[in-house]
């Protein structure tokens, strides 16, 4: 998971993530279950990293990100829906409380 974490960062930020901490696991049927447009039922896990060095020049527009920078937690641009800003929610909260024991859920 840490090879396919770096490999997003890089194509969304240009930078290469030289060490990241792992501080969460999403696998919750409950929580990361949701039918597509189509009907199809989807169970996605999700690992939530926290990035602790990085090399390289934060690229503002790439083929997957625009408008790309770093923000202060308590100035967040606005999610782009109502799904992700749930999700943003639940992710910030876990990464402020984040004490060093992985997050299962």
């Amino acid at each position: 998971m840490f090879d396919a974490m770096k490999r997003e960062v890089k194509e969304e930020t240009g930078l290469e993530v030289i060490q990241a901490t792992l501080i969460a696991i999403y696998s919750s049927p409950t929580t990361q279950t949701f039918t597509d447009r189509w009907g199809n039922e989807h169970h996605v896990i999700e690992y939530l990293f926290r990035v602790d060095k990085w090399i390289g020049t934060l690229e503002e527009e790439t083929d997957e990100g625009v408008d790309v920078d770093f923000y202060p937690l308590d100035d967040l641009p606005g999610a782009s829906s109502e799904l992700f800003a749930r999700h943003h929610e639940r992710v910030f909260k876990d990464y402020k409380k984040f004490d060093g024991k992985l997050i299962l859920e």
